[in-house]
């Protein structure tokens, strides 16, 4: 299963304010999922692509650098 955060953990780990991911979200950039009970939160791979980061391309990469 993916890896979840709360808005709260995002702001933490991407050192941003809470407005910067309020406006990523009404831009688009970032795109919350809700919980039944209503609270906001954001998949793993949402987080990776918004850093442009490549899991497969990662590992490829560090596969070759252990040869």
């Amino acid at each position: 299963m993916e890896k979840i955060y709360k808005p709260k953990e995002v702001k933490e780990m991407l050192q941003i304010s809470q407005q910067t991911i309020i406006n990523w979200e009404k831009s688009g950039k970032l795109v919350a999922k809700r919980l039944p009970s209503g609270r906001r939160y954001f998949l793993q791979s949402q987080i990776d692509s918004l850093l442009n980061i490549d899991n497969k391309k990662e590992r490829s990469e560090e596969h070759t650098s252990e040869l």
